[in-house]
């Protein structure tokens, strides 16, 4: 990212809509990666390497045959973090959203969420509490449930791709730490609603679990 170079021996991963790997391989000195993709649908691109940062994209292939050009960056750099820090604003996370009423991983919060991933394989000695927050268009109770299972599922996600679990906590906040004043019965757009379901990713422990309010 810093010098435009091309970067040797970074590892290249594509993955489908479901967050499974369609393929992968590891660059030359040229720095370049070629896939062949099916016409017509969502992937994300994702590539890694030890000590640097990495970089995703999600992207959709035309319907026709054709060249997609998706240029990846990465940072040698390693991030100063402290307990109970917020990853999100660290690495330039966007919040993960959930589509109202449901608690799976949606492709645009994977993409987010492989952020997270390559964070804690960077970081072996990090524990994470992952919060989940939803609206307030429901019940207070059932909220509560809801983001109870939204924090589960995204626990599950990352422990899937290679996360141990004991290094990662789940909490769901129902609609108790709204962003904007759409509490119950005030009048919202859809769009402002959706800022209040969210996920936050705190850093609980370097190493092992402390009390972060």
């Amino acid at each position: 990212e810093k010098t435009g170079l091309p970067m040797n021996q970074a590892t290249v991963m594509v993955m489908d809509a479901n967050n499974n790997t369609v393929d992968q391989l590891v660059t030359k000195t040229n720095g370049k990666y070629v896939f062949k993709l099916e016409c017509g649908k969502q992937y994300f691109v994702r590539t890694q390497k030890e000590n640097y940062s990495s970089d995703e994209d999600l992207f959709t292939t035309p319907t026709q045959s054709d060249f997609l050009d998706v240029p990846l960056a990465m940072v040698n750099k390693k991030i100063p973090i402290v307990d109970c820090d917020d990853i999100a604003p660290l690495l330039n996370i966007k919040d993960i959203y959930f589509d109202f009423d449901r608690f799976n991983i949606r492709p645009d919060a994977a993409l987010e969420l492989s952020k997270i991933l390559a964070f804690m394989e960077l970081y072996p000695q990090t524990s994470v509490e992952i919060r989940s927050h939803t609206d307030s268009r429901a019940p207070d109770a059932y909220n509560d449930v809801l983001s109870e299972k939204r924090a589960q599922s995204t626990r599950k996600w990352l422990i899937e791709k290679g996360i141990s679990a004991s290094r990662l906590t789940a909490k769901g906040y129902g609609e108790r730490q709204l962003v904007n004043n759409c509490s119950n019965g005030v009048d919202c757009t859809p769009e402002e609603h959706q800022l209040n379901r969210r996920s936050e990713f705190i850093v609980t422990g370097l190493g092992q679990f402390s009390d972060c309010d």
